[in-house]
Parts: structure tokens; C-alpha cells; sequence
């Protein structure tokens, strides 16, 4: 890990058992900043970034504190392992920092942030919209914020009520434990609505709030945050992660107040009549073992393909489910899951049930061959603590595979979980 001496600034490589205290800089990349190779050199100090880097030098010796990390300049980019190391260190540089200056270059100090937090400068600020400042956010015991003019803003604490009005995350959770100890799909909707200019960094940087690490591949595009999801599927049973809803076109309608609400001190609601979808049929539940198709038609796939996908595409897709919570499926046993060639092959946690077809006009407002079976998948998750269960659409093609089908729309399955005795299977759903 390499640190740059707020004196000399000069950089000191060391060890893990080595590491002095160091303060930690949260920024935004601006033009012309100091990197790597430009530290010791003359020309450092002759690009615009040198006076932000030099002002937290300043703000750390004024403390006591004779080290700095800053991403620009202490990462030698050229090698291909050490960024990955770094980036895959990340969250842990931010956790061990003594203190994290958050320097929000386009507030003023003279920003009143009691007024409208949101609709002011500090709530517009352009860090709260950055995917890698979420883990400088909530990762160190303590943050400072700075203005443009290197004033200071207030604390994590002192405007705890403040971010978590700008970045819908419930204050308690701007503590590093408490947010690794939430279900997954609480932590990715932490991150929803937020950007990184290279694609493949919106699953990077949520590495270290997941608790995985995996090989950086630049390049890969989308398929980076599939991989994060691969990853966290490896490493957790927590099912919360098929929680989710396609955000692709529906972003207005999904974010809006009337579908859905959190009232702090109450209980807390979806009303989500555009994406959660009350049973149909009967009120009582009527499980089945899985039913071999040998009608489905390639035309039925064709006109759902964009829509069958297990896995979420961005974290956007999981904005409507802060409050969702694990819970255990009646007489289930531990969730384990086995991906094999784009397959992930699941047992006992996961319950299959038959849709009837005039489920399916309604639910899809097509018509679907009598012969042509959908499923539902009861997933270990509830809306809420005390409600129901969460299930996903899915279709058997006539190769045996599971397709997850209209990902816009989750159902929901209400059951007496003391009387229930549902059947677990093992089945295989393509990723």
C-alpha cells in the first residue's frame, strides 16, 4: 500500500503490518490530476490537481497525521495487478483510515444545510451520485466533508439525518457493519441511480459492501455486475438477490411516492401495484413437483426472450426493495447453489408452483398455449418482516432449464408457514 507523506510528499510503499495512520481522501476526478508517476517530479505541482492533493496533506498534518491515501496518486495504474489489488483492498483502506476527507468540490461553504437538504448545493452535490463514493461513505468510522474551499461541513454523524435524506439509506446504515450486515438486496439498493464512467466499475466498486472479491477484466462491459452476482451467489445463501425488478423504462414510475413508502417509526410498506402481484388464483396454495413440458414452443421463448434473465442487470433493478427481508421457507434447509456454464442449479429453498392459463392472460396480457406451464418460485424472502413471501415467474423449456420470465413483476405468496409442507426440488435455471 502505497502513502504519500503529508511533508515530503513523497510516497512510502509498506506492508500490512507496516501501515502507519493514514487519513483517507473521498473526491471526485477532476482535470489534470497528479498521478503516480507525476509524484517527486516538478511537473506535479503544475497541474490543477496538485492543489487538492497539497490542501489534504495540509488538513492531515493540522491533525496529527503524517500519511495520506489518495487514488489519484498512490495506485500505479500501469500495473495491471496492483490496481486490482487496490481496487479489491479498497473497502478495507477506507474501513483502517484514521479519517475520510470527503472534499465536494462544487459546494460553497456558505451552503446552509439545514434549508431543503435535498434541492440544495450539499444535496445536489455530484459525490452523492458516484458509485465509488458509496464505500467512502459508509466504510470509514468517520467522515469529514469539505467545501470547495476546504471549509468544513460537518461530520458523517452530525449530518447523518442529512445523507440519508439525499441518499435514501437509512442513517444506522451509514455504519460499515451494520450496512454489510443487511440482506443483499438492501445493500444494492444502496446503490441504485448511482454512476461510474467506466461500466465495468459499478460492480467493482460494490465489492467491498458485498464482501466478494473477484478479478478486475476492463472490457467486459455489463457483464462485470453479472459476474458480482455469480460471485455473491458463491459466497452467501441469501436468496434476497433474485429480489428484484427490471428497472429498464420504468425508473419514473417505480421511484415515485405512490409506490412506495417508508415511514420512520412505522411499519413500512409496498404498494406495489406496478411491479408485486397478488396470487391470481385460489387464495389457498396449491404446491406441485415440477412438470417436464414437451409442448413449449421456441415462439413462446422468442417473444420473452430480452425478459429471461435471472440475474439483475444494474442495481437500479433493486430500488423497490429496501425493506425486503430473509426469512426460512417451512421445513427448507440450507440454500446451496452450484453454477455450471451459465446455469445455476438450486435445491430445497426454492418451491415450484403451477400458474393456470388464465393466470397467465392476466398476469402477462397474452395468451400463452394451454400446454406452455409457468411457474412460481417461492424465494427465502419476505416483503417485509411480517410479510409475505416473495416468488419469481419462471418457464421449463424442453431442455429442462428454468427461464426467468417477466422480470418487471415479482408475485407474492401468502402461506401458513406452521401447517405448510411444501415439496423441495432441485432444478437448474439458466443465468
Amino acid at each position: 500500500m502505497y502513502l504519500l507523506h503529508t511533508s515530503t510528499f513523497e510516497l512510502h510503499d509498506f506492508y500490512d503490518t507496516q501501515i502507519p495512520v493514514y487519513a483517507i481522501l473521498s473526491h471526485r476526478w477532476g482535470d489534470e490530476e497528479v498521478l503516480f508517476d507525476h509524484i517527486g517530479k516538478e511537473m506535479a505541482t503544475r497541474r490543477k490537481g496538485w492543489i487538492k492533493i497539497r490542501s489534504c496533506c495540509e488538513l492531515a498534518a493540522s491533525e496529527s497525521i503524517d500519511y495520506v491515501w489518495i487514488d489519484t496518486c498512490c495506485i500505479d495504474k500501469k500495473s495491471s495487478a496492483e490496481l486490482s489489488e487496490a481496487i479489491n483492498s479498497m473497502w478495507r483502506y477506507y474501513t483502517d483510515a484514521k479519517v475520510c476527507y470527503a472534499y465536494l468540490v462544487d459546494v460553497l461553504h456558505c451552503t446552509i444545510l439545514s434549508e431543503n437538504i435535498c434541492q440544495n448545493p450539499f444535496g445536489r452535490s455530484s459525490w452523492f451520485t458516484r458509485g465509488w463514493t458509496l464505500q467512502e461513505l459508509i466504510a470509514p468510522a468517520a467522515v469529514d466533508f469539505y467545501s470547495t474551499e476546504w471549509k468544513r461541513l460537518g461530520t458523517k454523524q452530525s449530518l447523518a439525518h442529512a445523507i440519508s435524506a439525499i441518499t435514501k439509506i437509512p442513517a444506522q446504515y451509514l455504519d460499515a457493519q451494520k450496512a454489510q450486515a443487511c440482506n443483499i438486496a438492501q445493500r444494492m439498493s444502496f446503490a441504485a441511480y448511482r454512476t461510474t464512467t467506466r461500466t465495468e466499475d459499478l460492480a467493482y466498486c460494490l465489492m467491498g459492501l458485498m464482501d466478494v472479491n473477484m478479478p478486475l477484466l476492463y472490457g467486459e462491459g455489463n457483464k462485470a455486475f453479472t459476474r458480482l452476482q455469480e460471485e455473491i451467489i458463491r459466497n452467501t445463501d441469501d436468496q434476497t438477490i433474485f429480489v428484484w425488478t427490471d428497472d429498464k423504462g420504468n425508473q419514473q414510475d417505480l421511484t415515485s411516492a405512490p409506490n412506495r413508502t417508508q415511514t420512520v417509526g412505522k411499519k413500512s410498506t409496498f404498494r406495489g401495484d406496478k411491479i408485486l402481484e397478488k396470487d391470481p388464483d385460489s387464495m389457498s396454495v396449491f404446491w406441485t413437483t415440477p412438470i417436464t413440458l414437451q409442448h413449449t414452443l421456441a415462439q413462446d421463448f422468442a417473444n420473452v426472450a430480452e425478459e429471461c434473465h435471472l440475474l439483475a442487470r444494474s442495481p437500479n433493478d433493486f430500488v423497490n426493495w429496501p425493506l425486503v427481508t430473509k426469512a426460512r421457507l417451512p421445513h427448507a434447509q440450507t440454500p446451496s447453489y452450484n453454477i455450471v456454464n451459465g446455469r445455476l442449479s438450486m435445491r430445497s429453498p426454492i418451491l415450484i408452483r403451477r400458474v393456470s392459463e388464465s393466470s397467465l392472460r392476466l398476469l402477462f396480457n397474452r395468451h400463452y398455449r394451454p400446454d406452455t406451464d409457468v411457474y412460481k418460485a417461492v424465494l427465502s424472502a419476505r416483503m417485509d418482516p411480517s410479510g409475505p413471501f416473495v416468488a419469481m415467474y419462471l418457464v421449463q423449456g424442453t431442455d429442462g432449464i428454468f427461464r426467468r420470465i417477466r422480470t418487471n413483476f415479482l408475485a407474492y405468496v401468502d402461506f401458513d408457514v406452521k401447517s405448510s409442507h411444501p415439496p423441495f426440488e432441485e432444478f437448474v435455471i439458466a443465468l
